[in-house]
């Protein structure tokens, strides 16, 4: 369906913890408690907190007074104090305890980043509403040279700062106003805050800086040229129009005298993992992280969708031995028992752990060899197109029986659930795993790693819910006799290996445990809808800032996979915020179709942020470019994604 993301293991992170300094502030905080009178003032009445705020929004360094009215009914309290509560990432933390008086207390911060407040009473009974305040992101432009000469350069230098401070990294591209709109010209990396870019325009442009995804944009400054001093062509400060269609290459004609050295490759600079269609796993984690449920991160990201509990199919088929692997593969257990059936429920043969049933094809149909006998037999006169393997502890073979699970060689799953289904298609064996949809299959579906936040857990379980449930209510594919592949081709499924990851399944239980609060029963669940309509709830690892219009990665136009905000895909725990990779002299050749180039630029982007257009310059200046749709462009490069901030 979509590229794996990183390793599991390289994502996992610890369980939370409370910190050294978190416990001494709630130890601390409890100081006094003991022995404070509670509101007593008619005690029938509720007890509340109101909080207000003077700003809602302030650069870095401003300040915010917050103001918390504590009454019981109508009347003030005077008795207690109450603690005035921060959060910016993770839990809330105390940060200061403040006494009202005659009811009324204020407080004044200065957050350094996006933070949100709430008071809460000392017994945490109570609390306000919480009151957010946003530290602004700005980026500021100058020009070296408001005016040049023809011909001229001008230096145009962006500072970026977000939630008031210095960006150390990041990414920022130039944009230059057409007839037509904004189009990006190029991008940088930003160092310190400060980020650089050179501009020769033929005739007076605006220009502007803006990010990549987060929606921060300079305002405009002007580079003014001069009237020529020759008998130069006039230019109206126009770039020249590429009417090219998708998948098509133009080549302009070559300037004069500008002879370079071509390099044997190209350093690629870009971010994130995959096609950026739907959800970006990173965005989702990173929006748990802050606070949003399952039903927020999946309404964002899909536009118009809703989370409703809705019919599913009882049971899934996933091929987990198939036509691209080796001609036969061992069937075993790691505890329990197992049985061989034929296609009609004849048992052929049972076995332990301490047994093996070999699976090939003999004469067109499957066989299972245990022990050196062959099952069927040659004299057996029943359907030899089907054998069915069961183990103990299922719903197949002795539900209340010792559980145990099955391993099949060559698959990179172990299996605790459903049972085997054994067929030879096109010559080749084929093992597929049939088992319930809403619980079993998602317990073993390995796309995001079991320690993240539980929303973030079951915005995951109800779009891999989504895919399986629009395969299942289609008829089984022939070419495997299943309605879904266990890996990328549909969903990455491990099976048990997902199930129990962890010491003690630690992770293994998070995931069930997520998997389980979006279930109602074998044949209702969570899913997400659109119009009333199933939803293709495409998803990936992570964005460059910004999510894809569906048209623009593939082809058609999809009502609810429109390109949104995806800054959250930006946190620093994503190893793919920004990579490095290598474009060989050969591969651009191949690409262009020219020799000895020695410049590929990024010439027009998607409003993703994705390459559009990339042009190579040769060492005769002549420039070719070739314009296709984002995932091509991903592909023709080797990318992870198609969120490229430079080409050098």
């Amino acid at each position: 369906m979509r590229p794996a993301p990183p390793s599991s293991a390289a994502r996992h992170r610890p369980g939370s913890r409370l910190s050294l300094a978190v416990a001494l502030v709630a130890l601390l905080g409890t100081v006094g408690v003991v022995g404070a009178p509670a509101p007593t003032a008619d005690a029938a009445a509720k007890v509340t907190l109101t909080a207000s705020q003077s700003a809602t929004k302030v650069d870095r360094g401003g300040k915010v007074t917050l103001k918390v009215a504590y009454r019981q009914g109508k009347k003030p309290v005077t008795c207690c104090s109450v603690r005035l509560q921060a959060r910016t990432t993770g839990g809330w933390k105390t940060v200061r305890t403040v006494k009202p008086k005659n009811g009324k207390a204020s407080v004044v911060v200065t957050p350094k980043v996006t933070t949100r407040y709430r008071f809460v009473t000392l017994t945490g009974n109570t609390r306000s509403a919480t009151k957010k305040v946003t530290v602004r992101s700005s980026i500021a432009v100058k020009a070296s040279k408001p005016t040049i000469a023809p011909g001229a350069a001008s230096t145009i230098t962006a500072t970026y700062r977000a939630q008031g401070r210095l960006v150390a990294k990041g990414t920022v591209q130039l944009q230059h106003k057409t007839s037509s709109g904004w189009v990006t010209l190029s991008r940088t990396a930003v160092a310190s805050g400060k980020a650089k870019f050179t501009v020769k325009p033929a005739a007076t442009t605006s220009y502007r800086v803006t990010t990549t995804g987060l929606g921060v944009r300079s305002k405009t400054v002007k580079v003014a040229v001069s009237a020529p001093t020759t008998d130069a062509p006039k230019s109206n400060g126009q770039p020249p129009k590429n009417n090219a269609p998708d998948d098509t290459t133009t080549t302009s004609n070559p300037p004069q005298n500008t002879p370079k050295t071509p390099p044997a490759s190209f350093t690629v600079k870009g971010s994130g993992y995959g096609h950026g269609i739907g959800m970006s796993q990173y965005g989702a984690y990173r929006m748990a992280q802050e606070g949003k449920t399952a039903a927020q991160i999946l309404s964002h990201y899909y536009t118009g969708a809703k989370v409703t509990t809705a019919t599913t199919p009882e049971d899934v088929a996933v091929q987990v031995f198939g036509a691209s692997d080796a001609a036969t593969t061992t069937f075993s257990v790691n505890a329990g028992s197992w049985r061989l059936r034929s296609g009609e429920g004849t048992t052929l043969v049972t076995g332990d752990k301490s047994s093996k049933v070999t699976l090939k094809v003999v004469g067109g149909n499957p066989v299972a060899v245990v022990g050196g006998t062959t099952y069927p037999s040659a004299s057996w006169t029943g359907d030899r197109s089907v054998l069915r393997l069961h183990w103990t502890g299922t719903r197949y073979y002795s539900s209340t029986g010792t559980k145990a699970v099955a391993s099949l060689s060559g698959t990179h799953g172990t299996y605790r659930h459903g049972r085997m289904t054994v067929r030879v298609i096109n010559g080749h064996l084929n093992v597929v795993n049939e088992l319930r949809l809403n619980t079993e299959y998602l317990y073993g579906l390995g796309e995001m790693p079991s320690s993240w936040d539980s929303a973030a857990l079951q915005a995951q379980a109800i779009a891999g819910r989504n895919y399986a449930t629009a395969a299942a209510t289609a008829k089984r594919k022939a070419t495997c006799d299943c309605h879904l592949w266990d890996d990328t081709r549909s969903q990455n499924f491990t099976g048990w290996k997902k199930e129990s990851e962890g010491t003690n399944a630690v992770w293994g239980k998070k995931w069930v445990a997520a998997v389980d609060a979006t279930v109602t029963s074998s044949t209702s669940a969570q899913l997400l809808l659109a119009s009333g309509s199933l939803v293709n709830a495409y998803y990936y690892s992570s964005s460059g800032g910004r999510t894809a219009n569906s048209e623009d990665v593939w082809s058609s136009k999809v009502g609810y996979l429109r390109s949104v905000d995806d800054r959250y895909s930006l946190t620093d725990d994503n190893p793919m915020r920004a990579w490095t990779r290598s474009l060989t002299q050969a591969k651009a050749q191949s690409i262009f179709g020219v020799k000895d180039i020695v410049r590929v630029d990024v010439t027009a982007t998607y409003s993703s942020g994705q390459m559009k257009t990339l042009t190579a310059t040769t060492t005769n200046g002549t420039k070719v470019s070739v314009t296709k749709k984002a995932d091509q462009l991903r592909s023709l490069l080797g990318l992870p994604a198609s969120w490229v901030t430079s080409i050098a």
